[in-house]
């Protein structure tokens, strides 16, 4: 509705500083009317009050609009209810201070003790959040981060090559031993009429905060690849299909390559190699914490006197066919150790 929540309401405070200032300099009043306005958000009309035209601020109705010098002031603490913002003011500081009121969930009943369940916008979610979605779009996966009071389930069905995917989240059960999340998949009929455009199916909802291990469960016979290990993707630094590298670790003796893979049996090799790449220096095995199909986190740590140039690291899986090495993922470890 508005380019910028912070953009807007910076406006709109300074429009009401302004009539105050008119006000004190001419005795305390100002020669402004009261203007019919309408409150539309979100396409829809959104009215102040029972009261056309008026506002009540919690003790008396007062006008919605004023208009003064062809402009249109309303009160703050309207539009900011009206956007779902919470409104408190700081006497100390003098200031207007604006949040967004936690989540509320519904009470849960029933015998298999089902959880409260709130399907999030993006738009409403903590900057978190934000940033897992952001991230994780592109890969097939399901994952769980508690973020204040709230634990955030995330379902991503990666990149699709056409319209009519899509993904839900059924319902949440406390088990007692863990929370088992139920996820169902949607896939277009075959030889139905889709847009041919790349899409990026994900849903997004939220329970109380909950420390018990969460296992996502899909619909008949749909395996939801679920990350393992960790809860949820840490920023991807480089990476195939089915091996991701994140940011390192760093230690007084060493650097701890950490990631995610989805391979068989969870059995990834390593080699470090020098002069660029061509002289083998060292090797070895790392075990993931799940095999394909899940994602399974992984992390193995290389002495220092490994970091510096024209030394890589080659991480790999070998085909079950041939022994062949797959997704192999290749980084200058001098460079790789710098990253944040």
């Amino acid at each position: 509705m508005f380019r910028s929540l912070s953009a807007f309401f910076g406006g709109l405070l300074a429009g009401v500083l302004l009539v105050a200032c008119v006000g004190f300099t001419q005795g305390n009043t100002v020669p402004a009317a009261v203007s019919r306005v309408r409150f539309m958000l979100g396409g829809k009309e959104a009215p102040a009050s029972n009261r056309p035209g008026y506002y009540f601020n919690g003790q008396t109705y007062v006008p919605a609009a004023l208009n003064y010098r062809g402009t249109t002031y309303v009160p703050v603490r309207l539009v900011a209810e009206l956007l779902g913002l919470k409104v408190s003011w700081d006497q100390a500081t003098q200031s207007i201070i604006f949040s967004r009121p936690p989540l509320s969930f519904p009470s849960a009943s029933g015998p298999e003790r089902k959880m409260a369940l709130v399907k999030v916008k993006p738009e409403e979610a903590p900057p978190e959040i934000k940033e897992l979605l952001e991230r994780s779009l592109g890969i097939e996966c399901a994952q769980s981060l508690t973020v204040s009071e709230t634990t955030y389930l995330l379902v991503t069905r990666g990149a699709k090559p056409t319209a009519g995917y899509a993904v839900d989240i059924e319902s949440v059960v406390d088990t007692g031993e863990e929370v088992a999340v139920t996820v169902r998949y949607m896939d277009p009929a075959p030889g139905a009429a889709v847009a041919q455009v790349l899409t990026h199916p994900y849903t997004l909802a939220a329970i109380p905060k909950t420390g018990k291990p969460i296992r996502f469960q899909g619909v008949g016979d749909v395996f939801v690849p679920q990350l393992l290990g960790t809860d949820h993707l840490e920023r991807i630094v480089t990476g195939t299909p089915n091996l991701w590298l994140f940011p390192p670790e760093r230690t007084g003796t060493g650097l701890t390559v950490r990631g995610i893979a989805r391979v068989f049996e969870g059995a990834l090799s390593w080699e470090v190699l020098d002069q660029g790449g061509t002289r083998l220096v060292d090797r070895g095995r790392v075990q993931a914490a799940a095999a394909a199909p899940a994602w399974g986190y992984f992390h193995l740590t290389l002495p220092n006197q490994y970091i510096r140039e024209n030394v890589f690291l080659r991480l790999f899986w070998s085909s079950p066919k041939d022994g062949a090495p797959s997704d192999v993922v290749e980084i200058a470890l001098d460079a790789y150790a710098q990253e944040k």
